[in-house]
């Protein structure tokens, strides 16, 4: 291919070459393009001249895959996008030498080497790379046996996928100053004494998620560190129990077990171990939270969305005295248990979206302890609310989201009495609503309703009342901010919603 060879041509989204027999992409053969993306797979392509991508702003991906590059020329890209891919998965390259690439800077660098020949990274290699964050860097399948000191050292890693490789020696130095999300490996690399040293002594010091098991599948965490972010994913627990780990005298930040096939969970499961931040268990087939299965710990969020879960039991979250947020959405609850809650003296969100849930029992927000409490009730089967479901709540503030639900009208003084910084009622099926829903003593800030309620709703909200002012903001197409000087009582802002 010539120099410039497309510069004539206003190519804007891609430029695809495949299946051809050209062996070299010379300088500027790429240069000053509009062009999104360039895609060279399944040529015979062995070099890159420097700057055979040249000044291509728009650039965010260049795909040379199953090719025969073995050494990349270090400027053969330069000037694209902030955030950009280069894939060179199947090709030849044995070594990425110091600096064997120049690039940025950029904000985002996602760089792919999957099934090439690499033996060996120098500690030096991703030097001058010159991006705010490595988002993806995967080196899967390749022949490397060892990684050297610092070889991440100074830089921010989205995930390093390291699977399919045999290491034998992992320097406990690799990631020196360094930050890694997501850390992927064979689970049969954790047998190596050495690479477990590695991996618990980096996490002491930045966060690192692992996304392995040995194989004896228990982990045996035997080595100093402050605090461990651990993910178990695609493994078989029906019987997820204390057993299982060994994390005795360890502090572990977050602990995440997703679709493992998790049925029933230990009472007072990982009570013996010391969780500061977050238990997440989600994607499995739980059926029913047990009571005292979350008992006495000390972490801040706990995560059990996306279960089978349909009964709550009394006491099933017992003592957790910092826990702040607990998350139950996408199971199948049908029935809101107030009792399954003890002692949560600083919880302030509730998470109940999209469960199966038809009625608000007596008595159900008895358990909350704080003002300016949230509980989320969106996408459940909700028909109706009673004066008893407000029994033995006092707090203020409260946050109550019962949009996407089934309720056709709401009691006179259903409201009263309380204050909320949020209302969510749109996307229900409401027909009459009377001016005595919050008559005395109600304050309102967010309430948001549908559109097309003011034309089911009593004239009382239509008419002027002197008083305060509620700001109505109806959201459409033709009248972004209509205001109506009006109030009731003390609600302070409408939002409609279309």
């Amino acid at each position: 291919m010539e120099t410039d060879c497309f510069r004539n041509i206003n190519v804007q989204e891609a430029i695809l070459i495949q299946f051809n027999n050209f062996n070299v992409i010379t300088k500027h053969t790429f240069a000053h393009l509009a062009v999104m993306t360039i895609i060279l797979m399944a040529n015979n392509i062995q070099k890159l001249e420097n700057e055979a991508f040249y000044n291509l702003t728009n650039l965010k991906a260049v795909d040379l895959s199953k090719n025969k590059i073995r050494k990349l020329a270090p400027a053969s890209i330069i000037g694209v996008s902030n955030r950009f891919l280069l894939t060179l998965n199947f090709n030849l390259i044995e070594k990425l030498d110091a600096n064997f690439f120049i690039f940025g800077p950029i904000d985002h660098f996602s760089l792919e080497l999957n099934d090439n020949k690499i033996i060996r990274i120098d500690p030096n290699a991703f030097t001058s790379i010159k991006a705010k964050k490595i988002e993806c860097l995967y080196l899967g399948k390749n022949p490397l046996t060892e990684l050297d000191d610092q070889v991440f050292e100074n830089h921010t890693f989205g995930k390093i996928d390291l699977t399919g490789i045999s290491f034998k020696v992992i320097s406990s130095n690799l990631c020196k100053n360094c930050q890694i999300d997501y850390l992927l490996f064979d689970k049969f690399v954790l047998a190596n004494w050495k690479f477990r040293y590695f991996l618990f002594y980096v996490l002491s010091s930045v966060n690192i998620k692992i996304y392995a098991l040995n194989e004896t599948q228990k982990f045996d965490l035997a080595t100093d560190f402050e605090a461990l972010h651990i993910v178990i994913e695609h493994e078989n627990y029906p019987f997820l129990c204390n057993s299982l780990f060994n994390f005795s005298g360890k502090v572990i930040g977050t602990l995440f077990i997703s679709q493992c096939n998790v049925v029933e969970i230990q009472k007072h499961i990982f009570r013996p171990f010391n969780v500061t931040e977050s238990v997440e268990i989600t994607f499995n087939r739980i059926p029913i939270i047990k009571s005292e299965t979350f008992m006495d710990l000390a972490i801040t969020n706990l995560l059990l969305s996306e279960n089978q879960i349909e009964l709550v039991e009394d006491n099933s979250f017992c003592n957790l005295h910092n826990l702040r947020m607990l998350h139950l959405n996408n199971n199948k609850i049908k029935r809101l248990n107030c009792l399954a809650f003890d002692n949560l003296p600083n919880l302030l969100n509730l998470y109940f979206t999209s469960n199966k849930i038809k009625k608000l029992p007596s008595n159900c927000l008895s358990f909350v302890e704080r003002d300016n409490f949230m509980i989320d009730l969106s996408a459940n089967k909700i028909s109706s609310l009673e004066d008893n479901f407000w029994n033995d709540f006092g707090k203020q503030n409260l946050s109550l989201l019962l949009n996407d639900n089934l309720i056709t009208t709401l009691p006179d003084g259903i409201f009263n009495y309380h204050t909320f910084n949020m209302l969510h009622l749109d996307s229900n099926p409401l027909t009459n609503i009377s001016e005595h829903i919050c008559y005395k003593n109600c304050t309102i800030l967010q309430l948001l309703l549908d559109k097309e309620w003011l034309h089911g709703c009593d004239n009382f909200f239509e008419l002027p009342i002197s008083s305060n002012e509620i700001a109505t903001k109806l959201r459409s197409s033709r009248n972004n901010s209509n205001k109506f000087n009006q109030s009731l009582f003390f609600i302070t802002l409408f939002v409609f919603k279309y």
